[in-house]
Formats: structure tokens, sequence, C-alpha cells
């Protein structure tokens, strides 16, 4: 019982010494990407998953989907978004040239893919709003926000802006409510209103 009692003191004095320290410092902040570098072997892990699996992807095989749009429920539409994330944090953690112009790459040949009316998607016309095409246009627009935030390029910002205007041209008021496109009553769908 005693020992407890020690251990629980001690404890209780090392956390009364350090989380002030911590709450001063920084309040609810975190490093940013590229103030980070994790070694060991889980540095090494990152270091084969980013020169393997992003560096890696054909990026072609990530845009085609929106070349044809045929899709009536599946959800390829969301890769080329996701991937744009996470190449894009890791280029932010490695800085690696090659890298950022891959990225580039991906963004151009996506825009490449934009209707005159603003679509970016893979869902054919008599199928968009179903299933995961709003999910997929959430992961399009935030894969866009973040080469645009990354580069400057103003070609992405317009891009996603002319994605979401389209999107509002097919749900909100008088038109049909969010809540009932896309799968799980629109939970998916609904996700695209991402708290900033």
């Amino acid at each position: 019982m005693r020992t407890n009692r020690t251990t629980l003191a001690g404890f209780l004095l090392a956390a009364s010494l350090l989380f002030p320290a911590l709450a001063a410092a920084r309040p609810n902040e975190y490093p940013a990407v590229k103030n980070v570098e994790v070694k060991g072997y889980v540095g090494e892990r990152i270091s084969d998953c980013i020169a393997r699996r992003v560096k890696g992807q054909d990026v072609n095989e990530l845009v085609e989907p929106f070349r044809h749009r045929t899709e009536s429920r599946l959800w390829q539409s969301e890769f080329w978004g996701k991937w744009m994330l996470g190449a894009i944090s890791s280029y932010e953690y490695t800085h690696d040239w090659e890298l950022y112009e891959k990225i580039s790459e991906a963004a151009s040949l996506l825009m490449e893919t934009q209707s005159p009316d603003g679509y970016i998607g893979n869902y054919s016309p008599e199928h968009q709003l179903q299933e995961w095409d709003v999910w997929g246009r959430k992961y399009t627009a935030l894969g866009l926000l973040a080469w645009y935030d990354l580069s400057g390029d103003r070609r992405a910002l317009k891009a996603a802006r002319r994605l979401i205007d389209h999107l509002m041209t097919q749900v909100g008021e008088g038109k049909t409510d969010i809540v009932a496109t896309g799968n799980y009553r629109g939970m998916a769908s609904s996700s695209i209103l991402e708290a900033a």
C-alpha cells in the first residue's frame, strides 16, 4: 500500500511540474509535418512507404476513372484525393523535388478531366449524387485545395471552386437534399461539409 502511495505521489509531482510547462508552451498545437523527422525502425518504415507506395504510384492510374464517367456505384474517385493528401504530407516531410513533380503532374492530369459545368468525377450523368459520387468529389476538392496550399497553383483553386459550384447546382434548398444522396442516409455525402 505504501509503495502505491509513493508511486502515485511521484506521478502527481512529475505531472504538476511537466503539464503546466507543456500547456504554456503551445496549447493545442502540434508541430507541422515539415518540422518532424521520425528516426529508427518507424522512420525507416515511413521512408519505405513514401519511396515505394507514394512515389511508386502511377498517377495516370488514379486519374483514369475520371476520364470515362461510366460509374454507377463504386468509389474509385476517392483514391486520387486520398493519394494527393498523403503525397503532399510526404513531400512536406521529405522535401523531395521528384515527389513534388509527381504531385504537380497528378493535379494537372486531374484538372484536365473537369467538364465545362465544373464536374470532376467518374459517375455517369444519370448516376451523379448516387452511391459514392459526392464522397469522391469531397476528396477531389480536398486534394485540389491541398495542392493549391502547397504550390499556389491558382488553377487548382479555380477547379475546386467550380467543382463545388457544380455540386451546389444539384443539392440544397429547392434541389436534392444532400442527406438523400449517396449511402448511409447521406452520411458519406454530408462529410463534404468538413469543418475548417
